[in-house]
């Protein structure tokens, strides 16, 4: 994720498919890169991603087709992180 502005988020948030963990493997603003380590994401908030539409699906009870409805998340997470300003921060 880049932020190419001076703007710190506190919350940034985006939808990602697959895992449900995720980790800051690389952030320029730690001291490492000459950053102010001030922006230090130890733990990413990740939270399913619930659809906004129910899915209908067909499912069989006793023999008969019968209509069910499921809220489905079909592996997207919404990922919460903090964003340096003038950075970029690589999540794994």
């Amino acid at each position: 994720v880049l932020n190419l502005t001076e703007t710190i988020h506190e919350n940034w948030e985006m939808e990602l498919s697959g895992k449900s963990v995720w980790k800051e493997i690389l952030n320029t603003d730690s001291k490492e890169f000459w950053g102010s380590g001030k922006i230090i994401n130890k733990t990413i908030l990740v939270e399913p991603v619930i659809a906004k539409e129910p899915i209908e699906e067909n499912e069989k009870v006793n023999d008969a087709a019968v209509k069910t409805t499921k809220q489905a998340t079909a592996n997207m997470y919404k990922v919460s992180m903090r964003l340096p300003g003038l950075s970029a921060v690589i999540l794994k």
